[in-house]
């Protein structure tokens, strides 16, 4: 390391040891045994807000589905993404996947999820 380094380069960068500063979520809920589910395939999650979503302890479609108003809201607290529950129609995305998979999602929105 330069002596004059400044930034990500100077030891002040390395404070934490060049480890992240974000906190891991909270969990919130016991995940369901058995097989988690491709939350991926509801409209605007990705992997990362996939990951985030199971650390909460969210890793079926039926959970989502039956979350509450409340928990809608807990949830999106704890993940940082107010008001994407809603504006991307999760609930009911999720729905229609934990009734019947891929097929039922295209029966009920009229094409394939992502």
């Amino acid at each position: 390391m330069r002596e004059s380094a400044t930034g990500a380069e100077s030891p002040a960068g390395k404070v934490d040891g060049g480890k992240s500063t974000k906190k891991e979520p909270k969990k919130l809920f016991d995940a369901p045994a058995g097989p988690a589910d491709d939350l991926k395939l509801i409209t605007g999650v990705g992997p990362v807000l996939e990951k985030t979503l199971n650390a909460i302890g969210i890793t079926t479609w039926s959970q989502v589905a039956k979350l509450t108003p409340e928990q809608v809201d807990a949830v999106e607290r704890e993940a940082g993404f107010k008001g994407r529950i809603g504006r991307d129609n999760w609930l009911q995305q999720a729905d229609a996947l934990a009734r019947g998979g891929v097929d039922e999602y295209v029966r009920v929105f009229g094409k394939k999820p992502k």
